[in-house]
This record gives structure tokens, C-alpha cells and sequence, in this order.
């Protein structure tokens, strides 16, 4: 019996320069090939088309960067535009590298929506996700058909695994228009408790809560292709945010005052590298694990790194991140997955739970990982019965 063919559209980052998206790619696409199925990526251009690949570089390089980063370069463009493409073009490379390598896909260049609409993988089933392609915030979610498998065939099988609206509620709009986008499912998951009660408060259908790709793979498995960059001291914290916040680098400094650590930082653009901190710009997919599994604690506002910490068994401090302009939590994901693994008291809100990030270092996450060895059957029984192979 020939092995069924699968294609998978995940987010548009998942090959340019977003560590989780990259690695939860890879992740759903190995866990699918080790069931016995053929998978293919989709390279999907999702939302809006950019004019060039130098305008999306910009647009990356400025969305990371820092009020006081962003002002420097505005100022300077010419003296600071070529120095940080290169310092992004080298590390998008490994991104890419790290895709060719592990992955085939349907398509060597992004397609658009138009463009998908026209000329689709010609496959037994499709899956949309991981990571926040249902994001109503972002240019693309609810704007983008393609995220919800709107391509594929009449009939065909249509599987949403582990996708995320990425906030504890939806707008109006998206309110509205949620039920025809998920009214051809043939299965649904999501990735946090708060998407379940959004997919059944607003579509009147059932989804199941299931680990993100990442997390249906073992600290062994991932440390088969983690890499530790050269140069970097034995021991030491690793600080990769999203956010810049004064208060935070504060609490970062007291906790490598109070363990004697040097700081790792890890960051998102390579104009940030202007911070006190030894920084590792030059780093992909690989080599993100590699950071974490080696780091004596990880300091994170990053809903992927937590989960790579609590995967590679490393003490993990967590900063949640401000809300959205409107009030909604950009957190609930990092919340969803330490409520379901008791780990609660690693979210640090406050210089007073410092003592907390210190208790944290003497963390072994056994219960956390029994818990995790339940939820990871459960996620893959979803998706043997979504497959349709049992």
C-alpha cells in the first residue's frame, strides 16, 4: 500500500529567521515522516507581499528592534543599513541551511495565496500549523485564507494541528468569519486550553488541546542536531527576549550578581548586539538548542525557548511580555503550557520573585516531564486518528 502524501503549511518565519516557527516545522514534519507518511513543506507567503527581499529584511531587522536601536538607525540609515543586512542575511542563510537540510518541500521559492490558488501540492490530506498562523493581530490570521487550507480540494482531508490565535480572545471580526474558515475541518487542535474555548464559543466546534510540535519530540532527539557555538564561557545565563524592558535587564543583572554567572545574550537583531552582554548573533535553528541545552539558566520572555528549556531540562526565569494595544494577553501561551505542567512559579512578574529565579536553578521537571510523556501520547493519538490510521 503506497504511504500517504501530506503537505503542511506553517508560518511564513518558519524559514527565515524565527527560531520556533523553524523548529516546529521541522518538528511536525519529522514526527509525520517517522508515522510513515510522505511530508512536504509548503514555503507559503502569507498576509501581505513585500516589493523586495531587501524591504522584508528591513521590515524584520525594524519589527525586533528596540526603541533606542531603531532610533540610531533612522538617523544613521546609511552608516547602519548595510552593516546589519549582512549580520541578518548571514543568519537567515542558516536558517535556510538548516531547512534544506532537514525538510522537503512542495516549492523551492514562496508562493502567494493567488498563486496557491491556482497550482496546489496535489496531496492525500493537508495540515495547517504550528505555531500563530491564526493570529487576528498579525498581518496575516484570519486575513489569510491560506492559513486555514482554503486551497485544498473539495473533500479532502483537512487537519489543523497545534495552530494559535496567540491571545485569550478574538476580535468582532474575526468572531464573525471564524465559522466558515473551519467549517471544512475534518479534525481540529490547538495549541493553548484558551484556543479550545475560542474554536467552540465562536464555531461551534470541537478542538482538541495538544502539545506544540516541538514538545512531541525528547531531549534526546533534539540534541542529535543542536550545536553549541564556539567561544562561549562553560557556564552561564542565556538571555534571549522579545521585549525591551529596563526592569527586566535589571532582574537579569541581579540574578548574575547573586549566581556569579556571565550573561549569554541571544539577539533578535544584529543591531541589539549593542548590548553589555557577550552576544551570539551568528546562530540558527541548530544552534538556538544548542544555547539552551547548554546555558545553567535560561532568562526568556519567549514562549519557545520556555518550551526547549523545559525540554532540555535547563532552570528557566520567564518574563511575560505587555499586552496587545486593546488589552489582550500576548502571554496565555507561555500560561497555557506552565499551568499544564505545574510550573507556574517560573514566571517572574516582579524584582520581589527573584528569590523564586533562584529556586528555579535547582529545578528537575520530573513531574513536569511525566506530565509531558502523558500529554505527548495524547497529542500523537490525535493525530494518528486525524490521519485516519488506526
Amino acid at each position: 500500500m503506497p504511504k500517504k502524501t501530506v503537505a503542511v503549511l506553517t508560518s511564513e518565519e518558519s524559514f527565515i529567521n524565527n527560531y520556533g516557527a523553524a523548529l516546529q516545522g521541522y518538528a511536525l514534519y519529522t514526527t509525520l515522516k517517522e508515522l510513515g507518511l510522505i511530508p512536504c513543506i509548503v514555503r507559503y507567503k502569507g498576509g501581505e507581499a513585500r516589493n523586495s527581499q531587501i524591504a522584508y529584511r528591513l521590515f524584520q531587522v525594524k519589527r525586533f528592534l528596540g526603541k533606542k536601536y531603531r532610533a540610531i538607525v533612522d538617523s544613521k540609515p546609511e552608516q547602519y543599513t548595510a552593516e546589519v543586512l549582512e549580520k541578518v542575511k548571514k543568519r537567515e542563510r542558516m536558517f535556510e541551511d538548516f531547512s534544506l537540510s532537514y525538510m522537503s518541500f512542495w516549492n523551492e521559492k514562496r508562493v502567494s495565496w493567488q498563486q496557491l490558488r491556482k497550482d496546489y501540492p496535489k496531496c492525500d490530506c493537508y495540515i495547517c500549523g504550528s505555531d500563530q498562523i491564526w493570529n487576528p493581530y498579525f498581518k496575516s490570521g484570519f486575513n489569510d485564507p491560506g492559513y486555514f487550507l482554503a486551497f485544498a480540494p473539495v473533500n479532502s482531508l483537512k487537519i489543523a494541528y497545534a495552530p494559535s490565535f496567540g491571545c485569550d480572545d478574538i476580535p468582532e471580526t474575526a468572531r464573525r468569519t471564524l465559522p466558515a474558515l473551519l467549517k471544512d475541518f475534518n479534525a481540529i487542535s490547538v495549541r493553548e486550553q484558551s484556543s479550545v474555548e475560542i474554536v467552540r464559543k465562536y464555531a461551534n466546534r470541537t478542538a482538541e488541546h495538544v502539545l506544540d510540535p516541538t514538545l512531541l519530540r525528547t531531549d534526546k532527539q533534539w540534541r542529535h542536531i543542536a550545536k553549541k557555538p564556539e567561544g562561549l564561557p562553560e557556564h552561564y545565563i542565556l538571555s534571549y527576549r522579545f521585549a525591551e524592558s529596563d526592569s527586566t535587564k535589571q532582574m537579569i543583572d541581579r540574578i548574575a550578581m547573586e549566581t556569579g554567572l556571565p550573561v549569554v545574550s541571544l539577539p533578535l537583531s544584529a543591531v541589539a548586539m549593542k548590548d553589555d552582554y557577550c552576544s551570539v548573533f551568528e546562530a540558527g535553528p541548530q544552534e538556538f538548542v544548542g544555547l539552551i541545552d547548554n546555558a545553567s539558566l535560561v532568562c526568556t520572555d519567549s514562549f519557545h525557548a520556555t518550551v526547549f528549556s523545559i525540554i532540555m531540562k535547563t532552570p528557566v526565569c520567564v518574563f511575560l511580555r505587555e499586552s496587545y494595544e486593546n488589552g489582550n494577553s500576548m502571554n496565555s501561551r507561555i500560561y497555557s503550557l506552565l499551568k499544564m505542567l505545574h510550573l507556574e512559579s517560573h514566571i517572574i512578574t516582579s524584582d520581589a520573585q527573584l528569590s523564586d529565579a533562584m529556586n528555579c536553578i535547582q529545578e528537575d521537571y520530573i513531574e513536569a516531564h511525566k506530565i509531558l510523556n502523558v500529554e505527548r501520547e495524547k497529542s500523537m493519538k490525535f493525530l494518528r486518528n486525524a490521519l485516519r490510521m488506526n
